[in-house]
């Protein structure tokens, strides 16, 4: 199982695995901001994917990295992944805010 892990987190580059990290961090420091329960974090509802995308409004950074970031975390655990309209109603949304040189 963790040599699975290995293989699945291996599967991107180390850049790309630090804004992941990043985006698992801000998930983190929402669901705590909010009060979700540890069991509700994953697998994340779609509702609680958008509203984490809601609560990066304004922080000029482009959060699809974020996203990619805690689906590859689901991914690797093993937990179905419920992104969905809600979600991508928020990514759309939430370009109209990220200044054009952060996308």
């Amino acid at each position: 199982y963790q040599h699975k892990r290995k293989v699945l987190a291996s599967s991107d580059i180390d850049k790309t695995l630090e804004n992941y990290g990043l985006g698992l961090l801000q998930f983190t420091q929402c669901c705590n901001a909010l009060g979700i329960r540890e069991v509700d974090r994953m697998p994340a509802s779609d509702d609680l994917l958008a509203t984490f995308i809601a609560m990066q409004v304004g922080k000029g950074t482009d959060v699809r990295h974020f996203i990619n970031g805690l689906q590859l975390w689901h991914t690797v655990n093993g937990a179905p992944w419920h992104g969905g309209r809600m979600l991508k109603a928020a990514m759309q949304s939430h370009q109209q805010f990220v200044p054009e040189g952060a996308r």
